[in-house]
């Protein structure tokens, strides 16, 4: 444990320190002891700790700081004491303690100061003892602190300022004495502190009244910072209204020449219009012109066919008549006349088909030709009795004969 150099035994429940419990710890730079129950000290505790420089007993339970409990601590710079319940300070207590710089004895039960307390402490700085209930600092209780800076008596119960600060206190900077009872300052107390620069005196309704500027301070502080806020977002709120601005100029101008460009087809469409119309014109008048000079040659085909169509039915008729006829009689003879006079009665049969055709298309009167065929057929003596045969070879002529005519 020799090389130890940093020991935490801070926030534990520690009530006693004993002889010996750190002994041989001879590197040990930092102590921290502080949030503990520690109510008494014993005199050799620290005294093997030559190279000591932070000890923390600060949130103890100390009431009383005996004669040699710091014996030995010559390398001490920080010494933390404060927030206990220390009322008495014995005289050689920081006899020893040569290199102290740094000592916090705030929050305490002081009521007295004796003669030489702090004597030997002359590399001490600053020296914290408000927050005490110190009526009263004897004489040549500062003695000897030549390099004494800071010094903080502040919130006591003093009512005159000690004489002692002007006799022992030639480098002292910084001097609290408010919230005491201090009624009057003398002259002369400060006629030897050439090189204070803060110095602060007041009762503890002066106390109260620079408490009360301090907040009032503190307040002003706050609005201003507000203010700042509200100038910032101002700022903010102005660029995004320049920026609603340029995007609303930027729609406008898209907006305006989309509607111009809509204009160019609205504005083209007459011409378009125009142009239709007249095609169309010309298209109907040549459509016109072109079924005045057809309309002859269709009333001339629509003739034609219904005259085809005609004699196709009478021919039909004919045919039909026949073989409705032939089954009635239902009779064959047989064709023996020579083929001279066939060829006769075939010319009969043709000039009675033409007689039967024109009288179709005079009178319309189918059942004429059929009579006519008719008689001619039973008139004819080589044809009155015909098979089925002669009559369909017949038939055939009189088709070959209707398509040369």
């Amino acid at each position: 444990m020799n090389s130890l150099r940093y020991l935490h035994l801070d926030g534990n429940k520690l009530s006693i320190l004993r002889n010996g419990i750190f002994y041989n710890l001879t590197s040990l730079i930092r102590l921290n002891l502080y949030n503990n129950e520690i109510a008494e000290i014993e005199g050799d505790v620290f005294s093997s700790l030559n190279s000591l420089q932070y000890l923390y007993l600060d949130g103890n339970e100390l009431k009383i700081l005996r004669n040699g409990v710091f014996n030995n601590l010559t390398s001490l710079i920080w010494l933390y004491l404060y927030n206990n319940k220390i009322a008495n300070i014995e005289g050689d207590v920081f006899a020893s303690l040569n290199s102290l710089q740094y000592l916090y004895l705030y929050n305490n039960k002081l009521r007295i100061l004796r003669d030489g307390t702090f004597h030997n402490l002359t590399s001490l700085k600053e020296l914290h003892l408000d927050n005490n209930k110190i009526t009263e600092i004897r004489s040549r209780s500062l003695v000897n602190l030549y390099n004494l800076r800071y010094l903080n008596l502040k919130n006591n119960e003093l009512k005159e300022v000690p004489r002692d600060i002007c006799e022992y206190l030639p480098k002292l900077t910084t001097l609290y004495l408010g919230g005491n009872n201090i009624t009057t300052i003398p002259a002369q107390n400060f006629y030897n502190i050439e090189a204070i620069k803060n110095f602060c005196v007041a009762t503890k309704r002066i106390e109260q009244t620079t408490q009360t500027t301090d907040e009032s301070v503190q307040t002003t502080n706050e609005l201003i910072q507000k203010t700042q806020e509200y100038i910032q977002t101002t700022q903010e709120s102005l660029q995004t209204t320049r920026e609603y601005k340029q995007t609303t100029r930027a729609y406008k101008k898209a907006k305006h020449e989309s509607i111009q460009t809509a204009q160019e087809p609205v504005q083209t469409t007459p011409k378009a219009i125009q142009t239709t119309q007249k095609s169309t014109q010309e298209s109907t008048q040549a459509t016109r012109s072109t079924t005045k000079t057809n309309k002859p040659l269709s009333l001339s085909f629509e003739i034609g066919l219904a005259c085809g169509i005609s004699a196709s039915v009478v021919f039909v008729i004919i045919i039909v008549s026949t073989i409705i006829w032939r089954r009635k009689t239902n009779q064959t003879v047989k064709f023996d006349a020579p083929v001279e006079n066939n060829q006769e009665h075939v010319n009969d049969g043709f000039s009675d088909m033409d007689i039967a055709v024109n009288s179709n298309s005079q009178s319309n009167d189918k059942q004429l030709t059929v009579n006519n065929i008719s008689s001619k057929s039973t008139s004819t003596a080589p044809y009155d009795m015909m098979n089925e045969t002669d009559l369909d070879h017949k038939a055939g002529v009189i088709l070959i004969y209707y398509k040369n005519k």
